[in-house]
């Protein structure tokens, strides 16, 4: 797998430009339709896959995005993506990560990606053993009842929010550079 940094990721995404296509294995777990929701905000497209169907793949698709029920190397290959992001819960053997091998695309872990989201912003990060989706959810809600507009990303479907993770039109710049799962304050 490539060990491109958070820098290194915005600028890749700066360069390959909006509408470019960036590939989700494992896209209905919360962590990556997060940033699938993330990635949609900045302008990019979101093409991915995952075992089985939920809500968040659901309400990905209400918004654009591609996502695929079982993996195949085929659907990678044809979304022609500019990097494979994947989930912790995705098998190094997974054809469409061995196809991004095959294709020398970059490819990058769940967590990398969220740091280019998180790396040079402002933002309150919530962390601990209990009640940091709850808590992040409550500041999200909160803020947004008070009139801001606040980036989040929250680990789990909230019913008071559309959708767990959001980049503020502001922030959505054409890089990864953003929020989650902190939020930004305007």
């Amino acid at each position: 797998m490539s060990s491109l940094d958070p820098e290194q990721i915005n600028a890749l995404l700066a360069k390959a430009g909006r509408d470019s296509v960036v590939y989700l294995v494992g896209a209905g777990g919360c962590g990556v339709s997060g940033l699938a929701h993330l990635l949609i905000d900045a302008g990019f497209r979101v093409h991915g896959s995952d075992a089985v169907e939920n809500e968040e793949i659901r309400q990905l698709r209400v918004r654009g995005a591609v996502i695929h029920i079982g993996h195949a190397a085929s659907q990678l290959r044809a979304a022609n993506p500019v990097l494979v992001v994947y989930s912790p819960a995705v098998r190094v053997e997974n054809p469409e990560l061995q196809a991004a091998k095959e294709l020398k695309l970059p490819i990058i872990r769940r967590a990398v990606l969220l740091a280019a989201f998180v790396n040079r912003q402002r933002g309150i990060c919530v962390a601990g053993m209990h009640g940091k989706t709850t808590t992040s959810a409550l500041l999200a809600y909160g803020l947004e009842k008070l009139g801001a507009t606040p980036s989040y990303a929250i680990g789990a479907l909230v019913p008071q929010l559309p959708v767990h993770a959001r980049l503020s039109s502001a922030e959505g710049s054409g890089t990864a550079a953003g929020t989650a799962p902190s939020l930004r304050l305007p």
